[in-house]
């Protein structure tokens, strides 16, 4: 089942601190049963992270994050991944 898709911006002088978030809310998601009438459910997230480079435009931050996101869903799911340089596409 595919569940929606959202973008959380965060300003932050430290980039290199993104992954990380990214990776402990996968595993906040994937640790906790989400309980229903029916039984509990295993939940699971696929990330695509992007940082904002010089020049950046919103279309381009956005495609580069789902670049990222459809590679980790291509990966397996359940799955951070971190989009590559705007420079090299």
């Amino acid at each position: 089942m595919n569940g929606p898709q959202y973008a959380q911006g965060a300003r932050c002088g430290q980039r290199a601190l993104y992954p990380g978030i990214a990776e402990r809310l996968r595993e906040a998601v994937a640790s906790e049963p989400f309980s229903t009438s029916a039984g509990d459910l295993l939940l699971t997230v696929s990330q695509g992270v992007a940082t904002l480079e010089d020049g950046d435009e919103p279309q381009s931050l956005e495609r580069r994050a789902d670049q990222a996101l459809y590679r980790a869903k291509r990966k397996g799911r359940n799955r951070v991944e971190i989009s590559q340089s705007g420079r090299n596409h």
